[in-house]
């Protein structure tokens, strides 16, 4: 058994086709350097705007979930990434050099929850062995999606900022605006509840085994 990681870009037959892929592969890129002892195959473009990957463990599916979006604040043309994991099986070997050539029903189950997903408009999927973990994960994933989607274009220095150093004194040093301005940014982005749900998400994949 085995955790499967795909995604593909929300609504990418509207946006700049060069300039997205130029993001794209370099979002993905970070995430195999970043995370290359828990990347059993690294997550791979597959279909120009799709990716999948096979991962160590649940806890560093939602890790690496977590520092694509942190990437994506600070990419241009502004996207976002849907996320489909499936714990289950590969019948063929997993192949340590990209993740092409792999059959399996994880696989294929991965590939169809990402496809069932579109019109719901969900941004995140997360399927193990075990309901309870799934339910959990699943509706702490939409409460981490209430703030991240609620975010503005005008609010991506902030962000960009703030991810960097979690310091307001300093991202208004940053961006040459007043503290208090940018205190009273910090409490309107509700960085403070979107760090709670990102641990409580971390929490739960910690405690699948």
């Amino acid at each position: 058994m085995y955790f499967i990681l795909m995604g593909d870009i929300v609504g990418s037959s509207e946006k700049k086709g060069a300039t997205l892929m130029t993001s794209f592969k370099s979002v993905i890129q970070s995430a195999n350097g970043n995370f290359s002892k828990q990347i059993l195959s690294p997550l791979t473009i597959t279909l120009g705007d799709e990716f999948q990957g096979v991962v160590k463990d649940l806890r560093s599916v939602v890790d690496i979930i977590f520092h694509i979006d942190k990437a994506l604040i600070g990419t241009n043309p502004e996207f976002r990434i849907r996320y489909s994991m499936q714990y289950g099986p590969i019948d063929t070997p997993v192949n340590k050099e990209n993740a092409h050539g792999m059959l399996g029903e994880g696989l294929t189950k991965a590939r169809k929850g990402l496809e069932e997903m579109k019109p719901k408009k969900l941004h995140y999927r997360m399927v193990t062995t075990d309901g309870k973990t799934d339910d959990m994960l699943n509706g702490l994933f939409r409460l981490y999606d209430s703030f991240y989607s609620d975010w503005s274009k005008n609010d991506r220095e902030y962000l960009e900022r703030f991810f960097e150093k979690d310091d307001y004194k300093w991202v208004g040093e940053q961006l040459s605006k007043d503290p208090s301005t940018v205190w009273r940014k910090r409490i309107s982005l509700k960085l403070d509840e979107f760090n709670i749900a990102k641990d409580l998400i971390r929490s739960t994949a910690n405690a699948f085994e």
